[in-house]
């Protein structure tokens, strides 16, 4: 379906207090979309192309070659199951909800009566932030995680509270990290989804390597801020603060999605950074530290 989409008498849930979206995604986010489109329509999305089409249902069929994976809908919320074989060998059957809006690859939830707890090793973390403010939990890496046929391997994974806002019933989140590398199709009406690999669907997951939280500010949100910075992090170690701006990365100016591309760009490599501090200029050099 080419061309903009209209939806007429739909429900719009309205925060009383702007969330703030844009300040960690690097550009203006004003809503979200949700269950409505995804119900009346068949969803692809491609994720190399940047790319969103709809279909109609009624006329839609899938001749390609993908996997298809059974969906269920639980609260408007899609599910699946999916097999993770955690760092000791065990294998568990979860309960995944999917959300394509979340940036880590796999959030599981810590159950001590499932047997799925936090692996040894594994590092505390913020793990990002929802509508009811920052998420902390820990960060390791899975062997293996199995959907269908398909499998995805060394996937960074994080454990974390019930509390954290992930949808009640599922065991676990899907997230944009495992699903940008395939095209996926959802298909509520028949229950699937349907995975296409993508050229990068053994691209290695990883998550940034320097111990810095950015967030963007100004009207343009071409401002980047140091928020935190990780206790005993090779950011640390060269006396980068919390509160510092970032004018340069690479040598370069960047936004914020950029910058997190660039801070987890592989193990060993020296990062140099420009940073203003209360008007001071400081040259830093940050080397990169694969740590999970």
């Amino acid at each position: 379906m080419d061309g903009p989409v209209e939806l007429s008498n739909q429900s719009v849930f309205v925060l009383a207090e702007n969330p703030g979206f844009g300040t960690y995604l690097g550009v203006p986010a004003y809503g979200i979309v949700g269950r409505a489109l995804f119900d009346r329509f068949v969803v692809e999305i491609n994720f190399g192309q940047k790319q969103i089409v709809l279909y109609e249902p009624a006329r839609y069929t899938y001749r390609g070659e993908g996997e298809i994976v059974d969906l269920r809908l639980v609260g408007g919320h899609p599910h699946c199951d999916g097999v993770l074989v955690l760092p000791n060998g065990d294998r568990h059957t979860l309960d995944l909800v999917i959300d394509s809006g979340a940036g880590l690859a796999l959030t599981v939830i810590e159950d001590r009566g499932e047997g799925l707890l936090v692996p040894s090793g594994a590092q505390s973390r913020r793990l990002g932030r929802g509508l009811n403010g920052e998420i902390r939990g820990w960060v390791t890496r899975s062997p293996r995680l199995e959907l269908g046929n398909l499998a995805v391997t060394e996937v960074v994974t994080a454990f974390a509270a019930r509390q954290t806002g992930i949808a009640p019933g599922a065991q676990a989140n899907l997230g944009a990290e495992i699903l940008r590398r395939f095209r996926v199709v959802f298909d509520y009406g028949s229950r699937r989804m349907i995975l296409e690999p993508g050229a990068n669907l053994e691209e290695p997951f990883d998550i940034d390597m320097s111990g810095l939280l950015l967030r963007a500010e100004g009207d343009t949100l071409d401002q980047l801020i140091i928020e935190q910075v990780r206790a005993g992090s090779p950011a640390a170690v060269v006396g980068i603060e919390a509160g510092d701006r970032l004018l340069a990365l690479d040598g370069r100016r960047v936004s914020l999605a950029q910058a997190m591309q660039l801070l987890r760009l592989r193990d060993g490599y020296v990062m140099p950074l420009t940073l203003d501090r209360d008007g001071r200029r400081l040259e830093k050099q940050v080397t990169l530290k694969r740590d999970v």
